[in-house]
């Protein structure tokens, strides 16, 4: 007789923010494919309803679709991920991934709560639980920033990103340091709220307030002088940077990602060309290991 396998220990992670917006503009903005795509992933496809699914893609291997489990019109909207796949090297059976958007109307504003659960207990679901719930908090906070500033508006998106064997503080303090990615200019120690500006790779100057610094693994802030945009770098390791298949999962471990990420609304198509490119030839200049 077969021994029967049985689920292990799960955990999860839960967010909450206030969204200056009607409820059916935050309903819309998660379950619409083109207003997804104006917050959150480059592509996104839409089957509505419940046994219905969502498609989010970055590019491969960032994608992946979910099936839709519970679909109440601007109250609630639940996912599963069909079991959920195992970071490398995981020795368990993994459970079910769900993603639980629960919305309430206060006033004309929205308190959307977020729960992300079925995460797997110990060393190898780390990395997939540290970036998810870094990634949870910078992608709501990206939300609210659009729907609050930049509703309906078509988005343009800068992502340059590399792969290493190094170490987050080494690799922030080589980004960020005078003579990296950074002309001019500092971030070390702002706070939410403080203003920031410097000049990057390439020349541009970005100017804003900060929403988060926090080394060695995240810095986002508002761009003013672009149109009200959003700049984020951070760094993901382990699995959590993208995992081909048969990838080895001690190489998998030591690795790390430093990317950059410029959110702009209704610019000019050619500034993202241009920044894409200074920004990516940066990279490979800084981490010629890489």
């Amino acid at each position: 007789m077969t021994k029967e396998k049985t689920p292990t220990q799960t955990r999860s992670i839960e967010r909450t923010i206030e969204i200056n917006a009607p409820v059916e503009k935050v309903w819309k903005a998660l379950t619409d494919a083109h207003e997804l795509m104006r917050w959150f992933p480059l592509d996104a496809k839409v089957m509505p309803g419940k046994g219905g699914s969502i498609f989010y893609s970055w590019g491969p291997p960032y994608e992946g679709r979910s099936q839709i489990e519970i679909w109440e019109p601007n109250h609630r909207l639940k996912t599963a991920e069909g079991g959920g796949e195992q970071p490398p090297g995981a020795e368990r059976i993994p459970p079910q991934v769900a993603t639980d958007f629960q919305l309430e109307s206060h006033g004309g504003k929205t308190i959307l709560r977020l729960v992300h659960s079925g995460f797997g207990m110990g060393e190898n679901w780390e990395d997939e639980y540290d970036a998810t719930s870094r990634g949870w908090t910078f992608e709501l906070d990206n939300m609210k920033h659009y729907l609050e500033n930049h509703a309906g508006e078509s988005r343009q998106v800068i992502w340059a990103r590399t792969l290493l064997l190094n170490t987050r503080e080494e690799v922030w303090i080589r980004m960020m340091s005078k003579g990296g990615f950074l002309q001019e200019g500092s971030i070390e120690n702002l706070r939410p709220g403080d203003p920031y500006a410097i000049k990057t790779a390439g020349g541009f100057e970005l100017k804003g307030k900060v929403i988060a610094n926090k080394p060695p693994t995240d810095f986002y802030g508002t761009v003013e002088n672009f149109n009200n945009g959003i700049f984020c770098f951070r760094i993901e390791r382990g699995s959590a940077c993208g995992a081909p298949p048969g990838a080895d999962p001690e190489t998998l471990r030591k690795q790390v990602q430093p990317a950059l990420w410029l959110s702009l609304w209704n610019q000019p198509n050619h500034l993202q060309v241009l920044i894409q490119e200074a920004w990516t030839k940066a990279m490979a200049k800084l981490y010629p290991e890489a």
